[in-house]
């Protein structure tokens, strides 16, 4: 009876040890698909392509949108999605630090020679839904304004998808790979979360014209700088973050975090002490002493 009951637990100690093993390997399988997956996705959100060939396509549907900007090339086509002048929101212009009611903004461009490139808002507005990337959980609107011959920097961007749409007026755009620039050390500016080189790369590249009502695909990892040529110009960049694309940029999130805390507004109802105006009048007093003195 002993011996029956010593093999009954032998038996059942075979069975878990070798279901241990087994539930051992399962386990070491199923992370390794799992890093494997991220490891793929991780690298082709962070890969730089060598050559970069502009493509035109009829809006069909955002399966075939998504199948094709997949392909990391600069992809334009034809959408009309809501007007961001139909929203009551202020630009801040970079060179002037003039802030401007979007209303006025046509004839503010018209009459200034001026730029906006960095203007987070938000804003009630989901006609970006027949773009967006099924991955997203993340979009931000980013205004950009230009009158006419104006340019923005080489910039440079990490986002899951990138869509450029000219709201008013026509850009040219000009895209090059990210080796092709003959000095590619990126400047970081987490005050406006902005990522360029300081080089004018306009003169190398490829070029396309964006008319009104147009989109195009700016894919991650490639240089690229905006020309706008109509008398006023208004575009809405919409950034889409996947989860991978955020984590890969998680410590420029942080960075852009801290900054931000670190950034002090000056309020809009003061101004710099005029030291000018109290020289001058402290140089009056001593003339009238001087005078006195004669």
């Amino acid at each position: 009876m002993m011996m029956m009951i010593y093999n009954y637990l032998a038996f059942i100690k075979i069975i878990y040890n070798t279901n241990s093993i087994y539930m051992n390997y399962i386990i070491h399988i199923f992370l390794f698909i799992i890093i494997f997956l991220f490891y793929i996705h991780f690298y082709n959100q962070n890969t730089y392509s060598n050559s970069l060939q502009i493509y035109e396509l009829d809006y069909n549907n955002n399966y075939d949108l998504q199948k094709t900007c997949d392909l990391k090339q600069p992809t334009i086509f034809k959408y009309n999605l809501n007007s961001i002048t139909n929203f009551d929101i202020n630009i801040l212009f970079d060179n002037s630090n003039s802030i401007v009611p979007m209303k006025q903004i046509s004839e503010f461009l018209s009459e200034n020679n001026t730029i906006s490139t960095q203007n987070f808002v938000n804003i009630e507005d989901d006609s970006y839904i027949d773009i967006e990337p099924p991955s997203s959980f993340f979009v931000g609107h980013n205004i950009l304004c230009g009158s006419k011959n104006t340019h923005t920097k080489s910039l440079i961007h990490n986002y899951h998808r990138k869509f450029i749409y000219v709201d008013s007026g026509k850009i040219e755009i000009n895209i090059i790979p990210f080796n092709s620039s003959p000095n590619n050390k990126i400047i970081n500016n987490y005050e406006n979360y902005e990522f360029f080189v300081k080089q004018d790369l306009s003169d190398i590249g490829e070029k396309c014209v964006i008319n009104k009502n147009h989109i195009i695909n700016i894919p991650p990892n490639c240089l690229y700088s905006i020309k706008f040529i109509e008398d006023y110009n208004i575009c809405v960049d919409y950034s889409f973050h996947s989860i991978v694309s955020y984590i890969s940029n998680i410590h420029k999130q942080l960075l852009y975090f801290i900054q931000q805390n670190n950034i002090q507004n000056t309020p809009t109802n003061i101004k710099l002490y005029e030291k000018n105006v109290i020289l001058s009048n402290n140089d009056d007093d001593k003339n009238n002493d001087n005078d006195n003195k004669i």
